[in-house]
């Protein structure tokens, strides 16, 4: 990281930034749907978003962009104005990528206006949110777990590596088939159920 970039993160981390927090519910999301704790607690405390209309689409994908600022914003202390943060890009995501990359999250380069709104991937949702667990949140990698999916053939040894932090902090967990299916797309419901568990906040079953 270079020192001007931590000297930036560093300040920003004095400043003082309030935030109001608002109930807020979804046309869309009924308190019946498996996600609706999930959704609507990250929505209260304002780290995920809705649509204009009032919905959230919870079956819909999520964009890398979209992922991106969940995590971000659910590791950055709370006093830290993200607005105040230069952009990577010129894109409503643009501060929060300047973070991933300032941190080693994002390699500089990797995401860029031609695929930052592309659907992200089961994979690399689990190494942006790993990574931010070690980089940003300063926590130790999770080596220890014994963790086997059938397809683990296809994947390579980095990705095994922080997709194995991610499942054994129980941050995601992989398909009843013993699958992770790490090429996959993710829901906007399966974003916020990882995000709620990367707070720290456990759900009874």
């Amino acid at each position: 990281m270079h020192i001007k970039n931590k000297i930036i993160i560093g300040t920003l981390i004095m400043m003082t930034f309030c935030t109001c927090v608002m109930a807020v519910t979804f046309t869309d999301l009924l308190e019946e749907h498996w996600a609706y704790q999930y959704v609507t607690t990250l929505s209260d405390n304002n780290i995920i978003n809705g649509y204009p209309d009032g919905t959230y689409k919870p079956e819909g994908t999520i964009s890398r962009a979209e992922f991106l600022k969940l995590v971000i914003a659910a590791s950055m202390p709370k006093e830290v104005d993200i607005s105040e943060v230069p952009p990577a890009l010129e894109h409503w995501a643009g501060q929060y990528l300047f973070v991933a990359q300032t941190y080693g999250i994002v390699d500089a380069g990797s995401m860029d206006l031609t695929n930052i709104d592309e659907p992200i991937t089961r994979m690399e949702m689990a190494l942006i949110i790993s990574k931010t667990d070690v980089m940003l949140r300063n926590k130790k990698i999770n080596s220890n777990t014994n963790v086997t999916f059938n397809d683990y053939d296809t994947m390579n040894s980095e990705e095994i590596k922080w997709l194995t932090h991610a499942v054994g902090m129980n941050y995601i967990n992989g398909y009843p088939d013993n699958t992770f299916k790490p090429d996959g797309n993710m829901t906007r419901a399966e974003a916020a159920a990882v995000i709620y568990r990367y707070q720290g906040i456990e759900v009874s079953q």
